[in-house]
């Protein structure tokens, strides 16, 4: 739903753990988070992907959910120009 108050002609990209957004514009660029392999290489994280997509000049970046170092990034990424952007933060229970 507030995919469609988007204009047309930003690039908007969303980065999830696990692909669930359908966002009905033309300029979208979906990313989605790796775990790693058997070996534990090749893991992709949501902080390396918001990293990323602040090469590829969106106006927009939604991250899915932020939970460790991509929330550091993503608010830098809010600071410097990306003012549509936004994201859920989900909070970490610690035991004391």
């Amino acid at each position: 739903m507030l995919s469609s108050f988007i204009p047309d002609d930003e690039r908007v990209i969303t980065i999830e753990n696990a692909a669930e957004l359908q966002l009905q514009i033309e300029h979208w660029i979906p990313l989605e988070t790796r775990p790693p392999n058997i070996e534990g290489k090749g893991e992709v994280s949501a902080s390396d992907l918001v990293i990323n997509a602040l090469r590829m000049r969106p106006e927009r970046i939604i991250v899915g959910e932020c939970r460790g170092g991509e929330a550091l990034a993503m608010l830098q990424a809010m600071n410097t120009g990306h003012d549509g952007s936004m994201t859920t933060a989900t909070p970490i229970a610690r035991a004391i």
